[in-house]
């Protein structure tokens, strides 16, 4: 894909997009599980943070797509029969290499059926394709909706989904703290521009784009976002934090009650860090930023491969280089007891899902630059 005269804003909200869907697939994402103390809290941190994956690939994906005008026809052919090929063809790959790697049986109506309904083992990560299918379908009529947009309608969509999305899970955490009988909305009241997240994302990421100049914020309104995410998200972890004290187990319910401000903080930041003048002062980086924004959907496709044939022996060999020996001290008794460090609870799943990152991004990514170069996959991928 080239690469000048090219802004890298929308390139590098992906790359932090893929980062925290890999992350989201990882043990890092359940240090909150295991850990104590601080290290309790700074899972629940990351585990918030790394909701924003989706939601932010939805936002780059109105802000780029919701501002054209393209036949149906071009619809048809540019985008919509892309993705089905894409579901296609990386379902079968994935099937195959299930067979022999895992000795699955091999069958075209049941790879049919499952890849159909998006139960094909090992493709749950895959769900955002279909997801993605349903806002290609409705293309055409988001855009009608995002074009004729007010700042009146954007603060409507974003006040009904506080009410109808946000509203109804904080709802029943507090029934559930306070024994109350649950309270729940009828799932009769849908509204899907609001709660649907292909629909809601790329109308919010469409409007903040067009509508808020990053570069004419003051400080002050600056401070007010960051303090606003950080409420947000300092809410969702005491909730999912309390609820998991007082009734154990876990729960990821409440992790992304407030994703929406965490997404579009990180989108408005991003713009203003990546903007033109960066482009100028820094042309190197920004075709740098730029490239690699551009193999982030090969690395989404291929990560789930790799994982087939890579990921139990890296995670082998990093835990037995990671595992703290056992260190002696003495029970209360007086017996000689052992225990482990506990640095495991937290920096092994931590290092390892880093670790994984790197190397999913590295070689995928470099497998996805050599396809691009084919014209088969040119665009595909």
């Amino acid at each position: 894909m080239p690469t000048h005269n090219r802004l890298a804003a929308y390139d590098v909200m992906r790359i932090v997009a893929i980062v925290a869907v890999l992350l989201n697939h990882l043990p890092a994402y359940h240090i909150y599980h295991d850990g104590q103390g601080a290290a309790a809290v700074c899972g629940l941190v990351l585990s918030v943070g790394i909701r924003i994956g989706v939601p932010l690939f939805a936002m780059v994906s109105g802000a780029l797509l919701l501002g054209r005008n393209e036949s149906y026809h071009d619809l048809w052919r540019k985008r919509i029969v892309r993705m089905l090929l894409v579901i296609v063809i990386f379902e079968a790959l994935l099937y195959v290499e299930f067979h022999f790697t895992r000795g699955t049986a091999l069958s075209f109506a049941e790879f049919l059926r499952g890849m159909l309904a998006g139960t094909l083992p090992g493709t749950t990560s895959y769900w955002f394709l279909y997801a993605y299918l349903g806002f290609l379908i409705m293309l055409p009529f988001l855009r009608r909706v995002a074009q004729a947009m007010t700042r009146a309608d954007f603060l409507w969509l974003l006040g009904v989904h506080v009410v109808l999305t946000t509203g109804p899970i904080v709802a029943e955490f507090v029934s559930a703290c306070c024994g109350w009988p649950e309270l729940k909305l009828s799932s009769a009241l849908a509204v899907s521009l609001s709660s649907v997240t292909l629909y809601f994302y790329p109308l919010i990421g469409y409007w903040v784009d067009r509508n808020i100049d990053v570069q004419r914020l003051t400080r002050r309104q600056w401070r007010l976002i960051a303090f606003v995410t950080l409420l947000g998200i300092a809410l969702s972890g005491a909730m999912t934090g309390y609820y998991i004290h007082r009734f154990g187990g876990s729960t990821q319910s409440y992790l992304g009650l407030t994703v929406y401000l965490t997404a579009i903080a990180i989108f408005l930041a991003v713009k203003r860090l990546f903007d033109t003048d960066f482009a100028q002062r820094r042309p190197r980086l920004n075709r740098a930023l730029c490239l690699v924004g551009s193999l982030v959907f090969g690395v989404y496709l291929m990560d789930q491969h790799l994982k087939l044939v890579l990921y139990e022996p890296l995670q082998q060999v990093l835990t037995s280089s990671l595992q703290p020996p056992k260190t002696p001290s003495t029970s209360p008794e007086g017996g000689v007891i052992s225990a482990a460090a506990p640095i495991t609870s937290y920096l092994l799943p931590l290092t390892s899902s880093l670790v994984w990152c790197a190397v999913t991004f590295t070689l995928c990514g470099a497998v996805t630059w050599l396809l691009k170069r084919l014209p088969v996959f040119r665009k595909l991928l």
